[in-house]
């Protein structure tokens, strides 16, 4: 009986890493069980198939091609797949940040309440959930925003955000992108905390809001950590959309997200040439 195409498949992707112990523990599958799927013993779950491919950034599908259509689609300048397991090119530059920064970020785990200046709304200031997660060695971040824009008839809109963190240089990098239509992205450089336990991380933000136009802008931002298990309920009820001045906000975080540009304003933007 010949062998099984996904058998030498997935000893081709592992190739890409230091070793199979080491594919092993970031995918959270026993080493035994491995074995079984990379001497064709065993053929994965479907649900392991897609953890997988997931892992490895294929299609589960593709585990079945012959080996030789494998690798040449593996390896194809320029194509997906090539890029994430060649490690090749920008997203491979990405691949290797992440490694980078595995572990660095565990004390920062749960919740926060995100404070910053509202782009679109001059004078206002968001507040939002957000979380840092952990899949494997790489760090999730996801916001949640519950607003309803200062305006006559405005209703309120639910958008939500995701992307991830990274810890190099002593700092926190956060990259995301609004989940729906992913046509933006927002990027976050934060001060780490030395704090035990830890209360609130601050930083700046960059972006480029629908609502005025595409000025690049950028402004501070301010995280309250809420712990790991917070009322979510509870936090979500004080998100919103708030004048600067309002009583709701906490007057030692107003002072820490106000900027000092004079008459610029609060957020320093970039007009078009």
């Amino acid at each position: 009986m010949s062998e099984p195409p996904w058998a030498a498949n997935l000893r081709y992707l592992c190739g890409f890493y230091p070793s199979i112990s080491e594919v092993c523990r970031r995918l959270g599958i026993n080493r035994q069980q491995f074995n079984k799927y990379l001497s064709g013993q065993v053929r994965p779950s479907r649900h392991n198939r897609r953890r997988l491919a997931d892992f490895f950034g294929i299609q589960p599908d593709d585990l079945d091609l012959p080996p030789a259509r494998f690798a040449e689609l593996a390896a194809a300048p320029g194509s997906a797949r090539g890029v994430s397991l060649g490690r090749q090119g920008p997203l491979g530059v990405y691949a290797r940040l992440v490694e980078r920064s595995r572990g660095g970020l565990d004390r920062y785990l749960g919740y926060y309440l995100r404070i910053a200046y509202a782009c679109g709304y001059p004078g206002y200031v968001t507040v939002s959930l957000a979380a840092i997660g952990r899949h494997g060695d790489e760090y999730t971040w996801k916001t949640m925003e519950a607003i309803r824009p200062p305006r006559p008839g405005a209703t309120r809109t639910v958008m939500k955000y995701e992307g991830s963190a990274l810890l190099l240089g002593d700092r926190i990098y956060v990259i995301e992108h609004e989940s729906l239509l992913g046509s933006s992205i927002t990027q976050l450089i934060l001060y780490p905390s030395y704090e035990n336990p830890i209360t609130v991380v601050i930083g700046i933000q960059t972006g480029a809001p629908t609502v005025r136009g595409r000025k690049p802008t950028a402004g501070k931002v301010l995280l309250k950590y809420l712990g790991r298990t917070p009322d979510l309920r509870a936090a979500l009820g004080s998100c919103g959309i708030f004048e600067l001045e309002s009583e709701r906000l906490d007057p030692a975080i107003r002072t820490r997200v106000r900027d000092d540009l004079g008459d610029r304003g609060d957020l320093l933007e970039v007009d078009e040439l």
